[in-house]
């Protein structure tokens, strides 16, 4: 589950940023909040890896890298950054960026009864805006 921070004001993505740098644990951003992102169940994370042993082979020699769970996805102009389950790109430049991904080609996320809504309303609705996206999984 998602628990926002305690807060009596917007955040700007500056602010978000370094308070995330700050800290050793996961926030995703959503219009201003700061929203702490929970532990993963031992499910979710056995099904993250198969997937990711799934997925790392068919890429492999393409130029792409996966992504998974600690690595941010930024959208230019928007007010979310998000951390998706996994993430494949094969844009030069998310390549090179240290802390996170703009471009994907693939966005995967794992539902759990936490998370199934936000995965399929405005996560779906961001991931759907970026001119790079390929494909969307969802895993139920």
């Amino acid at each position: 589950m998602n628990y926002p921070l305690p807060q009596d004001r917007s955040y700007s993505w500056e602010e978000y940023l370094q308070f995330e740098r700050d800290t050793e644990d996961r926030y995703e951003y959503h219009d201003g909040n700061i929203v702490a992102m929970a532990g993963a169940s031992n499910r979710h994370n056995k099904i993250v890896t198969n997937l990711i042993l799934g997925i790392k082979p068919r890429i492999a020699g393409k130029g792409c890298d996966l992504f998974s769970e600690t690595v941010k996805l930024f959208r230019h102009r928007s007010d979310r950054y998000l951390y998706p389950d996994l993430m494949v790109t094969c844009a030069p430049l998310d390549q090179q960026t240290k802390n996170g991904v703009r471009s994907p080609q693939m966005v995967v996320e794992v539902l759990s009864p936490h998370s199934a809504y936000g995965d399929q309303t405005f996560k779906l609705r961001e991931y759907f805006r970026l001119p790079s996206l390929r494909h969307y999984l969802i895993v139920a």
